[in-house]
């Protein structure tokens, strides 16, 4: 025992392999304890070669003929994957363009002719706005709205309804009165 001990201390010294030694109590160490013998240097470092290996397989890497370890490449198709759905997943920029003027009160109709000003440029929708082509189409625009706007509904009062003269209403002229009397 104390010949083994001296055999880690110089391995260790030399620049070999350190020598880990598993003190979970699993079932073969506890076999071999109890007998009285302690795992060789040999076992403990076939052991910890097998630790070794699960670890690097663990963390992606193959192991070569010649003992090297090599990082696996991932397949292509999940990197595309992946890139495709990040894409589908975060709104564009005309969309979010799309959403802030809304938001600010623009009307659907002139919104498509913004659309329309902005692809035949090619530039966003909010630099668009400031286009003279879309300005012309915008002051159009405002200026229908506008109107409709004037000529919707008079006051209620004005010839909406006409009110029926009798005998009784007052300001007749005598053509007026004479035509209730006779009809």
């Amino acid at each position: 025992m104390a010949n083994d001990t001296n055999d880690e201390n110089a391995n260790s010294q030399n620049g070999a392999d350190e020598v880990v030694t598993d003190t979970t109590g699993t079932d073969d160490n506890a076999d071999d304890t109890q007998s009285g013998a302690e795992p060789t240097v040999a076992e403990l470092l076939e052991k910890n070669k097998k630790l070794f290996e699960r670890a690097k397989k663990a963390e992606g890497f193959e192991k070569q003929p010649d003992g090297s370890w090599v990082k696996k490449n991932k397949p292509q198709t999940a990197q595309n994957n992946n890139s495709q759905q990040s894409q589908q997943t975060s709104p564009s920029s005309v969309d979010v363009d799309e959403r802030i003027l809304k938001a600010n009160g623009m009307p659907d109709e002139l919104l498509s002719q913004l659309k329309d000003v902005a692809a035949l440029r090619k530039i966003s929708l909010i630099d668009a706005q400031k286009d003279p082509l879309f300005v012309a189409v915008k002051s159009q625009f405002e200026k229908e709205e506008k109107h409709k706007a004037a000529s919707v509904g008079a006051s209620r009062g004005s010839q909406g309804v006409q009110v029926k003269k009798t005998l009784n209403t007052p300001g007749l002229s005598r053509d007026e009165h004479r035509k209730l009397v006779q009809g």
